[in-house]
């Protein structure tokens, strides 16, 4: 007699793929008016998250181009065809608005948003104004916005 032992799970299995249509189908529920799937808006932040940390930059900055990425989002101003630039773009202010950038490092962090995002440097521009006034001019935020994904990335780079 052979004894086999064996392990049974009492956690139904789930694909991947219905769990990600599930998250997005709830998702489109409570924000009928956005564009954007969860998935994508997901992706196109941890592609924010990639430029920066290519570019060296503080997570201060990419967590208040989050904070801006959203609110647009939220707005219904981004759909699936203007992510990337819009997404580059909310980056670039970030950055001028955080930190302390000089000339040169500007310049390479717009050629590292456009390589990322698959955009020219002058597509990316392009956007720059527009965003800006979708924001109403201010780049400020209440500080618990920015501090909530400051946080997040703070724990996810430890």
């Amino acid at each position: 007699m052979i004894n086999i032992l064996s392990q049974v799970s009492i956690i139904e299995y789930a694909r991947k793929a219905d769990i990600k249509k599930g998250l997005n189908d709830r998702f489109k529920e409570i924000y009928p008016h956005v564009e954007l799937s969860l998935t994508k808006l997901d992706k196109t932040k941890r592609k924010l998250y990639e430029v920066a940390t290519e570019q060296h930059l503080d997570l201060a900055a990419v967590a208040y181009a989050y904070v801006y990425f959203e609110k647009l989002v939220l707005m219904g101003k981004v759909n699936k065809s203007v992510r990337r630039p819009v997404a580059g773009v909310c980056l670039l202010l970030a950055a001028k608005f955080v930190l302390d950038l000089k000339r040169k490092e500007i310049s390479d962090l717009i050629e590292e948003i456009a390589d990322n995002f698959r955009l020219s440097s002058r597509e990316l521009l392009l956007y720059e104004f527009p965003v800006l006034a979708v924001l109403q001019f201010s780049l400020l935020t209440p500080n618990h916005q920015a501090r909530f994904h400051h946080e997040k990335l703070l724990h996810a780079a430890t």
